[in-house]
């Protein structure tokens, strides 16, 4: 299979692994089950995934032991945490590497 095959099965999972959490997003703010499209939302998740960047596929650490669902997976819940970022202001994000900074301080200390 060539690098581009593998991308586009890669592409394919990661939107599939998508596809409950954006339904249950689509639900959440008053959507009805009935209505939502599985197959528009894949297309478009795909399209998504196709257009990124190589630099996009270049940051995917692929352990040379990761199947590709488990790679597919990781692609999914990393564009699933850039979204939830996307949404935090950015004084939630402040906060958040501040408490970051201070645990690692006090590792360090503990060293």
């Amino acid at each position: 299979m060539t690098i581009q095959g593998i991308k586009k099965d890669l592409v394919k999972k990661a939107a599939k692994a998508m596809v409950p959490r954006l339904r249950e997003e689509f639900l959440s703010k008053g959507g009805r089950q009935e209505d939502f499209d599985e197959a528009l939302a894949m297309n478009r998740v795909c399209s998504f995934f196709e257009s990124q960047p190589p630099v996009f596929w270049d940051q995917i650490a692929i352990s040379e032991d990761a199947s590709l669902d488990e790679i597919a997976q990781d692609i999914a819940d990393s564009l699933e945490e850039a979204i939830y970022l996307e949404k935090m202001s950015a004084e939630d994000i402040l906060q958040m590497i501040k408490e970051e900074e201070g645990i690692s301080r006090r590792l360090k200390n503990i060293r």
